[in-house]
């Protein structure tokens, strides 16, 4: 396992490669190389504890936040980067199946796909490839889950899974909010170990604001989360018994998704993280649209490789009806009621983007709050 340099600003997923296996990586394990020292850690910590005192009548209200997934290729096939619509579907059902226990569901608002083999190739955390990604791409609020789909071919980024930014980094510099996860890492991917989709489950647990379970070591403070046992460092593979701080209570978490154990032993948060995770985004990302009585519909699903235009069935939820157009970007909306479901679809392509956009409307939504117990 290899301990690649600290990187502010972002939480960096590693994983080392066996030598032999360069076009599909056959990754024996996670490793990381993170940002978060204690003291930037204290600082994070302090600033969450003003915030919590400033707002402790505010709760966050429990909706689905807006996915923007933007897919960079190489080239048209899935080993260049080009990830189906279907797939993408599957990536965040997986995310919301695994947020689910935390009262948090995601709602894919928009999927791009934009051939740019620098970026797919060139991608590495704070170099300035990424920074031209996200200025040019980002979109939405402090809400927005912006997801970067790339290679990680530099050699600055080998080894890499993915990488966030915390929810108390946004205001600094917003363009840079989001997750950047190696394309491959996704369901059904070609990433051995790794290729269930809980690299953006990880990921995104960093954007909602948790560390690592081994934050800490066996530390006093660790992650921050009174349930979730001490770990003195990362899991690797699925070790089933594992007590590295034998003098505190209980096994390591290693099926905790913020531990770094193979994506089919990873299954769970615990209730203090999914309380941590609602505290975040009270304080960090509130002011999300859309309060709905149901969870929060994918895209739709296509058989073809490419980018299509969708046709969308799932249960209607209400989000902006507003269309984006920019620069070289093709954008289509779709619009459902929940009574009668009415489709239009606009198309227009000027450019290297293909923009598909979901919107939907429910005449009237529910509050929906989490069912979270109280940690032990």
């Amino acid at each position: 396992m290899r301990l690649l340099s600290i990187i502010p600003a972002a939480v960096v997923l590693y994983a080392s490669t066996f030598a032999a296996a360069k076009a599909v990586p056959a990754f024996k394990g996670r490793g990381c190389a993170s940002s978060l020292t204690d003291k930037v850690k204290e600082a994070f910590e302090s600033e969450f504890r003003s915030l919590r005192n400033l707002k402790s009548t505010e709760s966050y209200k429990s909706g689905p936040l807006d996915v923007y997934f933007h897919v960079i290729m190489k080239d048209d096939t899935v080993a260049g980067g080009n990830i189906p619509n279907a797939t993408v579907n599957k990536q965040i059902d997986v995310l919301n199946a695994a947020y689910g226990s935390a009262g948090v569901q995601f709602n894919l608002k928009e999927v791009s796909w934009l051939n740019k083999p620098e970026w797919f190739t060139g991608v590495a955390p704070q170099n300035s490839q990424q920074t031209a990604m996200k200025q040019a791409l980002r979109k939405g609020g402090p809400s927005s889950l912006n997801v970067y789909t790339v290679g990680f071919e530099n050699s600055d980024a080998e080894g890499l899974l993915g990488y966030a930014t915390f929810p108390s980094e946004y205001k600094g510099n917003p363009k840079d909010d989001g997750v950047v996860i190696l394309h491959s890492s996704v369901p059904g991917g070609s990433t051995e170990n790794f290729n269930l989709g809980h690299t953006l489950t990880h990921e995104t647990g960093h954007w909602v604001g948790l560390y690592h379970t081994f934050q800490g070591g066996c530390g006093a403070t660790g992650d921050e989360v009174d349930d979730t046992p001490a770990e003195a460092s990362p899991a690797s593979g699925c070790p089933v018994g594992r007590d590295s701080c034998s003098d505190k209570p209980g096994l390591d978490p290693i099926h905790n998704f913020m531990d770094y154990s193979f994506d089919s032993c990873m299954n769970q948060f615990t209730p203090g993280q999914g309380q941590r995770i609602q505290a975040q985004l009270a304080a960090y990302r509130n002011g999300h649209s859309g309060v709905p009585s149901a969870p929060a519909p994918t895209a739709p699903t296509t058989t073809a490789p490419a980018p299509t235009v969708p046709t969308t069935t799932s249960t209607p939820v209400e989000t902006s009806t507003s269309t984006e157009t920019s620069g070289s970007t093709s954008n289509t909306t779709t619009t459902e009621e929940p009574a009668t479901t009415t489709s239009t679809s606009k198309t227009e392509n000027e450019g290297g983007v293909t923009t598909v956009t979901v919107t939907s409307t429910v005449t009237e939504a529910a509050q929906c709050t989490s069912s979270l117990s109280a940690a032990p």
